[in-house]
């Protein structure tokens, strides 16, 4: 099928645009094999800062109660 230029500017521009959820979809597709090592690493990093934020939260709650304790007689 042989068509002129003007005919496929024209097809080209009486096409739909495609939703942003059609658009996100085909945008992932080639990328689906990526997303459980970017899951797990996020996962990770997430148990990495709740430890973070648990250790300073204890030391914080210690060094409260510790003058609380070293002012007693």
């Amino acid at each position: 099928m042989a068509c002129s230029l003007g005919e496929i500017k024209r097809l080209l521009a009486s096409r739909k645009p495609e939703s942003s959820s059609l658009q996100r979809q085909k945008a992932t597709e080639n990328r689906s094999f990526l997303a459980p090592a970017r899951e797990s690493e996020r996962k990770l990093q997430e148990t990495e800062n709740s430890w973070l934020e648990r250790e300073k939260a204890t030391s914080g709650m210690l060094a409260r109660w510790h003058g609380r304790w070293a002012s007693k007689p």
